[in-house]
């Protein structure tokens, strides 16, 4: 057995590297699967098909991986059908009619449907969480520039 013939086998065993600032929050990659946040991409395909997202918290450019209290970054797990001659690439996410129906949101969450948390979202897509009886949350309630949406009801109330 030479050194070339086990060079490919040992380059199967390492994890291609990820620009770790342009994914979501504990990305990390194994050599079968890429994991976000504790979730098996491979997984999230497995439950949900594709095309199919993943959000987590987006991390902060040029730390390395810190998570950001406010934004978010997606990832959309997508399927290629085909691959051109040029070099063009199809894929199956038809992502209008993806996002055409509705996708769980915050205000679905046992956080301001139990809890009483309420969440701000800005004009950036940024989200932030203030507890019931809080200075800001009590500010933002009563700011008329605001619209504000109760937390949906379970459908068993």
């Amino acid at each position: 057995m030479t050194l070339t013939s086990i060079l490919p086998t040992l380059r199967a065993t390492i994890p291609d590297p990820l620009l770790i600032d342009r994914w979501p929050e504990w990305t990390h990659p194994t050599t079968t699967d890429v994991v976000v946040s504790g979730v098996s991409l491979l997984r999230l395909v497995e439950i949900c098909d594709t095309p199919c997202v993943h959000v987590a918290a987006a991390v902060i450019p040029g730390t390395h991986g810190r998570p950001s209290g406010l934004e978010q970054a997606s990832v959309i797990v997508t399927r290629v059908t085909a691959i051109s001659s040029v070099g063009t690439v199809e894929l199956d996410a038809d992502l209008e009619r993806f996002f055409a129906k509705g996708q769980p949101c915050l205000r679905a969450s046992p956080l301001g449907k139990r809890y009483g948390w309420g969440t701000h979202h800005d004009l950036e897509a940024r989200v932030a969480l203030y507890a019931l009886g809080t200075a800001d949350y009590d500010r933002l309630l009563n700011d008329p520039a605001l619209i504000q949406k109760a937390a949906m009801r379970s459908s068993r109330a």
